[in-house]
């Protein structure tokens, strides 16, 4: 039954869905809502009154560009599915890996690689709400780039991926350009194109590469890096000892 396997996570509710499939314990960012069918898919322009009044709004172009107000503290697990890079318009972020913690300021950027775990807590601060966009970098859309530039990372092999889960980035002008443009879509209701969002993941790639040479065996690793410590998962997760039979149930 649901008791004997219900996780360890405070406040968990098996049945409030999140933006990418999962329960709300699992890891995920943003809640969701159904969308009508003659609703487009590639926006999600949401006002939400729910969650204890946390979130006043979230925008959402086509999981790529994401755009946040929350005022009031509020924590997600969180697994990132793809690369991002995060603004923080106001208030702070505080990212708590396995061996770290991050408080990113508002006016900073941030880089999170990949299938990572983490903890994260966005805060307001000084009478003003968090507000924060992200945007994530698809796999494909790498991929594209990476055929176009195969050359050039050949010429690259000896130099190491970015070790660390989240980098600070320096605030560059590439990076303020890139995510002033964002701005007009997240503070209105007009929809950018996908050719426009396809346009911005290879200047955002461009700003990395730009930034630190180590990127580019960061963003184009394209194994499967993401497995899950099944043991680690479940001594975290579940609180009494199962049986091969409820497990596999």
């Amino acid at each position: 039954g649901w008791k004997k396997h219900r996780p360890k996570t405070k406040n968990y509710r098996p049945t409030q869905k999140c933006s990418y499939g999962r329960t709300r314990n699992g890891f995920s960012i943003y809640p969701i809502r159904i969308l009508p069918q003659n609703e487009t898919k590639r926006k999600k322009n949401t006002t939400f009154a729910d969650m204890n009044g946390q979130i006043e709004n979230l925008i959402n172009y086509g999981d790529i560009l994401l755009s946040c107000c929350i005022p009031h503290d509020m924590h997600w697990e969180h697994r990132m599915p793809a690369h991002s890079i995060i603004f923080v318009r106001s208030g702070k972020l505080v990212i708590e890996g396995k061996d770290r913690t991050d408080e990113i300021t508002a006016g900073n950027y941030v880089f999170v690689r990949r299938d990572c775990s983490i903890n994260v807590t966005k805060v307001p601060l000084d009478g003003e709400p968090y507000r924060g966009i992200n945007f994530s970098l698809p796999r494909h859309e790498l991929k594209e780039y990476y055929n176009r530039i195969a050359a050039t990372c050949k010429k690259l092999h000896q130099v190491s991926p970015i070790a660390q889960t989240v980098n600070i980035l320096p605030q560059v002008t590439a990076l303020k350009s890139l995510f002033n443009s964002f701005l007009p879509y997240t503070d209105s209701t007009e929809t950018p194109s996908d050719e426009w969002l396809r346009l911005k993941v290879q200047e955002a790639v461009m700003s990395l590469l730009a930034i630190d040479t180590r990127f580019y065996p960061t963003l184009f690793d394209f194994n499967e890096a993401w497995k899950i410590d099944l043991m680690d998962f479940m001594e975290q997760n579940y609180t009494e000892d199962l049986t091969l039979e409820e497990f596999a149930s």
